[in-house]
């Protein structure tokens, strides 16, 4: 299965990327060179895609690998919020899905974001150019947010010894560095969701959901799941889970922060203060034992007073517990 993934995963490379990810630097090497060289940029590419939702031709034009990239395959900035965000991707290809990320791998990606913390942009190659005013403008806010990506074509987790070496550096940072590996059957993960327009299934167990729902104008379900499965669902699903949503490109705003402090401070106001969370369905499902199933469209956190939603919404809403109230409705 992990060689038949991988051929499903090159396949999706070869039909997203050929043509926007460029390899022109490596023209006086052998072929054999240029296609891992293509693959594994690509795959660097896709990272990106998956943790921001920009267009593949903008995740294309953050990829910096090449001579003197310093252990770093692409870096992408959004300064669109008040917290600026940098993802920062190291790849590694096989085409037969047995890549791995080990300790010299961390250490590279390890050192060369130190390089750009540092602003010795000098030390990179051309590729980074481009970026470098976003880049020094969200490395010198203190509230920037900064995600290492190391991606590999492989089911085999993170060694201890390179997971050692990134958590120790993150731990440095506190609060403003963190890391996401991602996986050969993550990225299997995120091609079955579709690279273009994600379809997203979300999955609950909502035993508090009312089963006799609201029928006009619109079918409604309402009840509580726990919080934690809410964080699964972005952990799933990074920023599909809101692509529709106008919270997403605007970032991180006032009204966004209070909804933020509001649960990471004070989880019992979060339902007296807000809406709840409203999931935008296609359909649901409700299980025998109270597992709840969603085919989602957008996921909205809306503030109290604001218009019922006319489309099918699901909709979890933070108790006074910390739990999530669920509601579902079609038209």
């Amino acid at each position: 299965m992990t060689a038949l993934h991988a051929q499903q995963l090159e396949h999706a490379l070869d039909e997203q990327f050929t043509g926007i990810v460029p390899v022109e630097d490596l023209s006086k090497f052998e072929q054999r060179i240029q296609r891992n060289s293509f693959l594994s940029r690509s795959l660097a590419a896709l990272a990106i895609r998956e943790f921001t939702g920009y267009p593949l031709q903008r995740c294309a034009e953050f990829v910096i690998d090449s001579f003197s990239d310093q252990g770093i395959d692409a870096v992408a900035v959004d300064l669109a919020s008040e917290e600026p965000q940098v993802w920062v991707v190291q790849a590694k290809w096989s085409s037969d899905g047995t890549a791995t990320f080990s300790k010299n791998a961390a250490l590279d990606l390890k050192n060369g974001l130190e390089l750009l913390i540092a602003r010795e942009y000098q030390c990179f190659n051309a590729k980074l150019t481009p970026l470098i005013p976003d880049l020094e403008r969200a490395l010198s806010n203190p509230r920037v947010q900064i995600t290492l990506l190391p991606a590999w074509a492989g089911t085999q987790p993170m060694g201890a010894e390179a997971k050692e070496v990134l958590d120790r550096f993150c731990a440095e940072y506190e609060d403003s560095l963190r890391l996401r590996p991602l996986r050969l059957p993550d990225f299997i993960r995120i091609l079955r969701s579709g690279i273009a327009e994600p379809q997203i299934k979300l999955k609950a167990s909502a035993s508090a959901v009312d089963v006799s729902p609201i029928k006009d104008p619109i079918l409604a379900y309402h009840g509580t799941i726990g919080g934690a499965e809410v964080a699964r669902w972005y952990e799933d699903n990074h920023h599909r889970l809101f692509q529709r949503n106008i919270r997403n490109p605007l970032g991180v705003t006032a009204v966004n922060r209070t909804l933020v402090e509001t649960l990471r401070r004070r989880p019992e106001y979060f339902w007296y203060f807000n809406n709840g969370i409203t999931v935008l369905c296609d359909k649901v499902i409700m299980g025998p034992r109270g597992t709840w199933k969603w085919r989602e469209r957008a996921l909205s956190t809306a503030l109290r007073r604001s218009p019922p939603s006319t489309r099918r919404t699901s909709k979890p809403r933070m108790s006074p517990h910390a739990h999530e109230s669920a509601s579902a409705s079609s038209p």
